[in-house]
């Protein structure tokens, strides 16, 4: 779930990215000539950008619809939490420091296409190697919040803070239900 997740967290860059090099003041002609060997030849680095960031966005849609399957099933609960901290600025980081910075690269061209392509590999390699994925701009746009807490007593899950994703508020008044998705990341619900 982690790696999906980081795809997932990336799709506003290539959603941004649609939104700017569609032309969509030539939409007729666009879809007209989608198949038409020489303007694909003419425009080829574009065609190819706009078909990765097309993709890309078709994929986060299929991960976000498992990604509320899968905190739905098979989740452990009834535990307490304590020490709740939210992180009220994680989405915003991410985007502000990881996605804006890349809508500079021009697509239309090889050199800014291939820019971009190697940026992103760089930064799903890092992202990889840490748990930020968690804060993802797409979730906290959909109404999920990210939460640091530890539980009064889980004789499943070490001692230790927990980072938490969940949809509505986290207190410690309620028991909570879980599912890890990797190390100390956890999707949580609230029991009810």
């Amino acid at each position: 779930m982690k790696k999906q997740l980081i795809i997932l967290s990336l799709s506003p860059l290539f959603l941004l990215t649609i939104l700017q090099y569609f032309p969509f003041e030539k939409f007729g002609c666009v879809v007209g000539n989608l198949f038409n060997i020489q303007m694909v030849y003419k425009h080829l680095p574009l065609y190819i950008g706009m078909w990765i960031c097309l993709i890309w966005v078709i994929v986060s849609l299929i991960i976000f619809i498992k990604f509320v399957c899968f905190q739905r099933y098979d989740v452990v609960g009834g535990y307490e939490v304590k020490d709740i901290k939210e992180e009220k600025d994680a989405g915003l980081n991410f985007f502000l420091t990881l996605i804006l910075p890349l809508l500079v690269n021009d697509i239309s061209t090889w050199n800014g296409l291939l820019l971009m392509i190697f940026l992103v590999v760089i930064i799903i390699c890092l992202l990889s190697k840490t748990n930020l994925y968690y804060q993802n701009p797409v979730l906290i746009i959909l109404k999920y919040k990210v939460y640091k807490f530890k539980f009064v007593d889980n004789e499943h899950l070490p001692d230790g803070e927990y980072i938490a994703l969940i949809r509505g508020n986290m207190d410690s008044r309620n028991t909570i239900e879980y599912k890890k998705i990797e190390d100390n990341v956890l999707v949580i619900r609230k029991e009810g």
